[in-house]
């Protein structure tokens, strides 16, 4: 099974890190503070950190026999081949399964169902072409033109 990781950006390191930092700052004041603290309280303050930390280490995508599984951290969620309609290059913000902002955006059967950023674009749609026909995907002219079926012309002089 090939396992490509997420590409990372500056935007999603400030988020995840900050948001990490500040937890881990927050509950060593708790801490430090030497006075009663909820269990439970911190146990949320571990989860969140614990949560925080499983995604920047552990977002990844995976082929397997039958679909790609996409991770991060402890969400999973699966791309059944048979039903991949279209992949799209993408910069939207919204949640998903990417650490970054240059992502493509995943359609089944016709239907946005995600996105994603592997680091190594070109291998990761090379491999997925020897499970999808990937010829008239959108993404494909960009990363594989020779895939694509449009033709390059050298460069006039």
């Amino acid at each position: 099974m090939l396992r490509y990781y997420s590409k990372r950006d500056r935007f999603y390191a400030v988020m995840i890190w900050g948001t990490a930092l500040f937890t881990l700052y927050v509950l060593v004041k708790m801490l430090a503070a030497r006075e009663p603290i909820e269990p439970l309280a911190i146990l949320v303050f571990l989860s969140v950190l614990l949560f925080l930390l499983s995604m920047w280490f552990g977002t990844y995508y995976v082929f397997r026999e039958e679909d790609i599984l996409a991770r991060s951290g402890w969400i999973r969620d699966r791309y059944p081949y048979g039903a991949i309609t279209e992949i799209r290059r993408s910069r939207s913000l919204y949640s998903s399964l990417a650490l970054s902002r240059q992502r493509m955006a995943v359609y089944i059967q016709g239907r946005l169902k995600g996105y994603i950023s592997p680091l190594d674009e070109r291998g990761f749609l090379l491999e997925l072409k020897n499970h999808v026909d990937i010829t008239k995907f959108s993404i494909t002219a960009e990363v594989l033109p020779e895939l694509s079926g449009v033709q390059k012309f050298p460069d006039e002089v």
